[in-house]
């Protein structure tokens, strides 16, 4: 049985802090990182040209080396050029936002049930098909700019979501 993963950590400090908090041990592990152009359906999310890139780092995440969540992250390059110099294994992609000037202020939300498929049940010690939280969301700066995109694979056994409205 994986770790309990805390209550609300994606947004109220980040996974990192969230689990030490918690007196858990996080560890992140990159699992690839790329660029890709941004196409109709994130150029118009980010409001970019469709052939500007995106930096994607897709990220296993562990609580006392149990794995707990893959996300993959979508993030404007013209907005963050200097992403790539950053170890995000290292410092979470809120805190890297913040550095390279672009605090997220906001985000929107959406959580659903899906079942996994085997790469994924493999990192996260499932079974192919079996059902994960999958939570998608988009973070805003103050502006209002959306600044990434962060598509989740969560443990159902690890932990769930609170909301406060």
């Amino acid at each position: 049985m994986a770790q309990k993963v805390p209550v609300a950590y994606e947004r109220t400090g980040g996974f990192r802090e969230s689990v030490r908090a918690s007196g858990g041990e996080p560890s992140v592990r990159i699992l690839a990182r790329s660029k890709r152009y941004a196409g109709p359906y994130y150029a118009n999310l980010f409001g970019i040209a469709e052939d500007d890139l995106l930096y994607s780092i897709r990220r296993l995440n562990c609580i006392n080396g149990d794995p707990v969540s893959i996300e993959m992250a979508l993030i404007p390059c013209l907005l963050f050029p200097t992403i790539e110099e950053i170890d995000v294994s290292v410092f979470s992609l809120y805190e890297t936002y913040e550095m390279l000037g672009r605090k997220p202020v906001m985000a929107q939300e959406k959580l659903d049930i899906e079942a996994v498929g085997a790469r994924d049940a493999g990192l996260l010690g499932l079974e192919q098909g079996d059902l994960v939280l999958l939570l998608e969301c988009v973070s805003y700066d103050a502006s209002g700019q959306a600044i990434e995109y962060v598509k989740s694979f969560n443990r159902g056994d690890a932990g769930g979501y609170t909301y406060t409205y």
